[in-house]
């Protein structure tokens, strides 16, 4: 559902593995229920900054408020910055 909000081509074998994505990713404005995981939004975190413009993300539900914090911090050692107000 992220994914196609962004440009990207997602397919699968009537919703089981293999997963086909493709791309490129585009910038944009998406919403993403982080409630069960945290990794679907880290790896839109890390993936986002290869695109051309600014994007922003809606958060919902975010429980591992810590991996997101070591997220946002790996990527300012790869000087990449990252902001976000109250982690929505």
């Amino acid at each position: 559902v992220l994914l196609p909000q962004l440009s990207a081509e997602c397919r699968t074998n009537k919703g089981l593995l293999p997963l086909f994505v493709k791309g490129p990713l585009q910038s944009g404005n998406v919403e993403i229920e982080a409630g069960q995981s945290s990794q679907f939004l880290t790896g839109v975190l890390l993936a986002l900054p290869k695109t051309t413009k600014t994007s922003r993300l809606k958060v919902s539900k975010l429980t591992s408020k810590p991996y997101i914090d070591m997220t946002i911090e790996v990527a300012a050692m790869f000087g990449v910055k990252i902001s976000h107000h109250n982690y929505e």
